[in-house]
């Protein structure tokens, strides 16, 4: 009879212990992804070899600190221009890892000027951290354009260092198949 009381309780405090660890992974899910309004696309190019000054790229990375982002767009890293080249002489863009993808973890510079003679090569970075999930496709042509398209869903997080220079790290991340499909949905329908 005792041993009925004691595995009653034991079968009540499993059931209980496996009711508020499934509620606290709703919860947790809910926070994490549904709980945001909405996540928010950025589609415009980001320069590597030119000014971002016009992109909207620092606010973007800057409105989106410790949220979740969905990004389809392009790295351009192209040498087309005078000013193309200046800017990766100067800064030493290092086109060939960029184009080889040997980019991850690698702080990337976002030159941001009003004029070519205002470059500082400092101040903004973008630090990506993909997986195998990634679109990284590589485009080129015999002009000196060199472009990669790059989309997913990515975690911004922002760290301060010395220069002063800010870094925006873009962790890439899997959300639920209905997130996804709620962005691309709302994402594709602005077109």
């Amino acid at each position: 009879m005792k041993n009925d009381k004691i595995n009653k309780w034991l079968v009540a405090a499993l059931c209980l212990g496996l009711l508020i660890t499934s509620m606290a992974g709703a919860i947790q899910i809910y926070d994490r992804f549904l709980a945001r309004s909405s996540i928010e696309v950025f589609k415009q190019p980001i320069s590597l070899t030119a000014s971002n000054s016009d992109s909207g790229v620092i606010a973007f990375l800057q409105r989106n600190n410790d949220k979740i982002v969905y990004i389809d767009n392009v790295l351009d890293s192209s040498l087309a221009t005078q000013e193309h080249a200046l800017v990766q002489a100067q800064c030493q863009v290092d086109i060939d890892a960029i184009l080889s993808q040997d980019i991850v973890n690698v702080p990337l510079l976002l030159p941001i000027y009003d004029h070519i003679d205002e470059l500082i090569c400092s101040g903004h970075y973008l630090v990506l951290t993909m997986t195998d999930n990634t679109t990284y496709e590589y485009s080129a042509g015999g002009t000196g354009i060199a472009m990669i398209r790059f989309k997913g869903f990515f975690e911004i997080t922002t760290t301060y260092h010395s220069g002063p220079s800010v870094y925006f790290h873009l962790k890439e991340i899997d959300v639920p198949f209905n997130v996804k499909m709620q962005v691309m949905q709302y994402s594709y329908s602005e077109e």
